[in-house]
């Protein structure tokens, strides 16, 4: 019938806060997020028959193909809003790092969903999308939109914000896998001191007024405290990373993924070949 490749963008957090506990045991959250041109390459075809089904692939074998899968998740939810009665398949070819605080199975399930929506002319609004999608993961709905949004609540209520698009940006992946789950759960058991929150209204005004040495300076994580305490290798890459004359060094999400923002192409060149020399994962973005 009909097929489509859609570039599944990674995300990184150019600040993540946490507010409070929610009454429903969640953390209030408020962050600023990005997608950025690192990405995964999703095929979804579509062919004729008698009923409905999903066969997705993939080219990690440690990642679930059936409906433990996200990008399956977002297919079937489609499917059934949209009474698609086709046998709708999913190629997943990854490169983001799994585990790395990059987003990668909650941007498969964005791009499934806005790649239906395409391939089908369904004509749902992105806003109706990225409602549909906060059942899926708290990070789908603002890989829904991309770009760069200001997301709150538990990550699921986004609006947009003007993209970080000045400098260069390089990204390393240690290799180390981080449990969401066990990070949140260590930082309410630890005391973060006030200066640890970043501004999250200050950064966006520096996003709007185009500063990246401001933004670069300012921006915070505060789930820094907890991971970069227990993960050695993530506490020393931050360190060395922060010793390539970039303007400012962060984690991204809960780990494990560092990215580093320069001004100078030549520093950031010379920093991507010392990381890679070391065997880690590392990309050079040109924002």
């Amino acid at each position: 019938m009909g097929n489509i490749v859609v570039k599944s963008k990674a995300k990184v957090n150019l600040s993540l806060d946490i507010l409070g506990l929610r009454d429903d045991g969640y953390h209030e959250v408020l962050m600023i997020v990005q997608t950025i041109p690192l990405y995964d390459m999703i095929t979804i075809t579509t062919e004729k028959s008698i009923a409905p089904s999903i066969e997705l692939t993939c080219n990690k074998k440690t990642l679930p193909t059936d409906s433990r899968n996200l990008a399956y998740k977002a297919a079937k939810m489609l499917m059934d809003k949209a009474g698609i009665n086709d046998r709708i398949k999913i190629s997943i070819k990854k490169r983001i790092p799994v585990g790395g605080g990059l987003g990668g199975g909650s941007s498969n399930a964005a791009s499934v969903l806005n790649g239906l929506n395409t391939l089908y002319k369904l004509g749902i609004p992105t806003e109706e999308l990225a409602e549909m999608s906060k059942t899926l993961g708290s990070d789908v709905p603002a890989l829904v939109y991309g770009g760069c949004v200001l997301a709150k609540g538990t990550g699921t209520d986004v609006s947009p914000l003007p993209s970080l698009k000045k400098g260069y940006m390089l990204l390393v992946n240690p290799g180390v896998f981080v449990s969401t789950e066990k990070v949140y759960h260590k930082y309410d058991t630890m005391h973060i001191p006030k200066d640890a929150h970043p501004d999250t209204n200050q950064l966006i005004k520096f996003l709007i007024q185009g500063d990246l040495h401001a933004f670069a300076k300012n921006m915070k994580n505060v789930l820094e405290y907890p991971v970069l305490e227990s993960k050695s290798k993530i506490r020393n890459l931050k360190q060395e990373m922060m010793q390539t004359g970039a303007l400012g060094t962060m984690m991204t999400g809960s780990g494990s993924s560092i990215f580093s923002l320069f001004d100078d192409i030549k520093k950031a060149y010379a920093a991507l070949e010392h990381f890679r020399k070391q065997h880690y994962f590392a990309v050079l973005i040109n924002l």
